[in-house]
């Protein structure tokens, strides 16, 4: 592995910078926080990402011999996950192992994502824990809104939402590897080629529902193909870019989760094109309800 600090990668349109601190050098925990040198060290992460007009930066380090990462946002919060993220951080660490073709890394949480070389530049993760159970939200759902059920939590939330919109409708809340994520249903049109102001106005108002998502939450506008089978149209506002991304892997796993669970909608052994103005990420689940990402990765350059 070549021993650079800061390394920037695009997946799929999503730009984003691996931060390798292997050695630990900056990255220390003790009861999951991070300890004062990495504090101080924020603000010029924080500037660097808007520096190189990138979505997120993934720093790598090493707890109990493993390989660990987490996610840090333009708004100086810290993620769980990034399925293009994993995929970049794969190429770094296999990119001079030219024998090994998958690697494990692991999140803050200790949570193991496989990830396995393709070709040169495409990548597949596996996902073991894809859901939509609402006790199981923890901090990410107000714990008044946990104790509904799935039905009357869809209702409400479209009531407080998005009350009389006929372009919009939420289908449901899913989580992957505790990155939680709201899919709505877009009814409006040539979603993926433009970006409305109403849309942006409206995926603004619910991240600032913090009575609801006090944490946030990623906000998924997705459309099924009326021509092409298989194939979601999709749109995703990330929590800590608090901004529309070019793609998004998570929010991909999970639309295509949730229209297959709650709507029915989609072949249930397919593998599923998630067309983003980045390009296409494709999902695929298994019997035991694994889902798989695939999509390419690019090395851009080194800082």
């Amino acid at each position: 592995m070549v021993e650079k600090r800061f390394i920037v990668y695009e997946g799929v349109g999503n730009r984003l910078i691996i931060f390798n601190d292997i050695n630990n050098e900056y990255i220390t925990l003790k009861n999951g926080k991070f300890l004062n040198k990495f504090n101080v060290f924020k603000k010029e992460l924080i500037a660097l990402l808007f520096q190189e007009k990138v979505d997120s930066m993934i720093i790598f380090y090493n707890r109990n011999h493993g390989n660990n990462f987490i996610i840090f946002e333009k708004d100086g919060s810290e993620s769980i996950l990034c399925g293009n993220g994993l995929r970049a951080l794969a190429h770094f660490c296999l990119n001079d192992k030219k024998s090994q073709d998958t690697i494990v890394l692991k999140s803050i949480l200790d949570e193991k994502f496989y990830i396995k070389r393709i070709t040169s530049n495409s990548f597949q993760v596996r996902f073991n824990n894809v859901n939509s159970c609402v006790a199981k939200m923890n901090n990410y759902l107000a714990k008044s809104y946990r104790s509904l059920s799935y039905k009357q939590l869809v209702e409400k939330l479209n009531q407080e939402l998005l009350p009389n919109n006929i372009n919009y409708c939420v289908i449901g809340i899913v989580d992957v590897g505790h990155e939680p994520h709201l899919v709505i249903i877009d009814r409006s049109i040539d979603m993926i080629t433009s970006l409305n102001k109403d849309k942006k106005r409206i995926a603004w108002k619910i991240m600032c529902k913090k009575n609801i998502f006090p944490l946030g939450i990623n906000i998924n506008f997705c459309k099924i193909s009326k021509n092409k089978k298989n194939v979601i149209f999709l749109q995703t506002y990330e929590r800590g870019v608090n901004d529309f991304t070019l793609s998004c892997g998570t929010g991909s796993v999970c639309t295509t989760y949730a229209l297959w669970k709650m709507l029915g909608k989609l072949d249930k052994s397919a593998k599923i094109r998630v067309m983003t103005k980045g390009g296409s990420l494709f999902v695929k689940k298994n019997a035991s309800l694994i889902f798989y990402l695939t999509g390419s990765v690019n090395y851009l350059y080194y800082i």
